[in-house]
This record gives C-alpha cells, sequence and structure tokens, in this order.
C-alpha cells in the first residue's frame, strides 16, 4: 500500500498504484471558503477514514469533510448545495443534492473539540460506490470544514483510489506547484 504525503495543491507526479491514498495535513488552513483539491487521483473512490484529526481554533474536529462534486468549476466555497457525496461535517454544513445515502457523518457521538484528537473510519459509501473517479474524470475530490477559520493536523485517508506520491503548494494558483 502506497501513501501520499500532502504539502500543498498541486500534483507534480504521475500517479502510482495505490490502494488507497493517505493525506497528511500539518496545521492546514481548511474552510468552506478555502477548501484543498486533492488532484489527479483514479480508481472508485469508496470512502474515508481520518487518524489522529486535531482542530485548532473554536470548532470541532468532526467539522472536517471530505467533498465530491461533479465539476471542477464547482468549487464548494458557498455550501456546495450540488456536492454529491459528503463524509463528514454532520451538523450539516454542506447539503448534499442527491441522496440522504450519500452524505456520511464521522460519528454526532464523538464531536471533539480542537484540543482533541478524533481517530474515525472507515466511512464508506454505500454500494455499489458510484464515484468512479476514471469513468467520470469530472469528479472533483475536496477537504472541506464549514467554519471560515479552520486549521487541521492528522491524516485523512481516502480508499480505493490512486494518486501521486507527492504535492506541491500551488501558492498563486496557476494550477502547477512549486519548483520545476
Amino acid at each position: 500500500m502506497k501513501y501520499l504525503l500532502t504539502l500543498g495543491l498541486a500534483a507534480m507526479l504521475a500517479p502510482v498504484a495505490a490502494a488507497d491514498v493517505k493525506i497528511t495535513l500539518t496545521s492546514r488552513p481548511i474552510s468552506i471558503t478555502g477548501p484543498v483539491h486533492v488532484p489527479s487521483l483514479s480508481g472508485t473512490l469508496t470512502g474515508a477514514s481520518i487518524a489522529n484529526l486535531y482542530y485548532s481554533g473554536s470548532g470541532y474536529s468532526s467539522d472536517f469533510g471530505v467533498v465530491v462534486i461533479d465539476s471542477s468549476a464547482d468549487v464548494p466555497s458557498d455550501n456546495p448545495k450540488n456536492c454529491k457525496a459528503q463524509i463528514g461535517s454532520e451538523w450539516g454544513d454542506f447539503v448534499v443534492n442527491s441522496t440522504s445515502a450519500t452524505r456520511i457523518d464521522w460519528d454526532p457521538a464523538s464531536r471533539q473539540s480542537g484540543n482533541n484528537y478524533l481517530t474515525k473510519g472507515p466511512r464508506n459509501f454505500p454500494p455499489p460506490s458510484p464515484w468512479n473517479l476514471t469513468a467520470n474524470a469530472n469528479y472533483r475530490i475536496w477537504l472541506v470544514c464549514g467554519y471560515d477559520s479552520s486549521n487541521y493536523s492528522g491524516t485523512v485517508t481516502l480508499h480505493g483510489v490512486n494518486g501521486p506520491t507527492s504535492y506541491y503548494l500551488d501558492s498563486d494558483g496557476d494550477g502547477y506547484g512549486a519548483g520545476t
């Protein structure tokens, strides 16, 4: 099983064979106005899990979410009412315009404040999972939170997908990472 260390937003290496993609967050700002796109994924997203997820702020670690949207132009910056699937953000920060089966909580009984770590998973979409990223190139995966100021540390695992081995920060927003 190969894992992915996420340092930023833009994928710089070709995808490699992997069963899952693991994203490591270190004080990474993630919000509803600043979601993180996880690019260059292939395979079928079957679910997600989180480990030692820590929120620095006044919210909850369980407000973190993994969202599937159906267009590269549909950035979830204003409550993505047309998102296709969601895991996490259990208090309805996002509205799934599909079936209720595609919105899955981490666990309402385990909301943890920023001073606590939350470990949950896997949370899987009901089979057969329709989120085949290889067959439908329009699907995009975003990491989101319903608050405007959120810094997360911990790991997020996307199950059933392949991805690059490294990501680099795209600080100027041109779609390419730092360096060459």
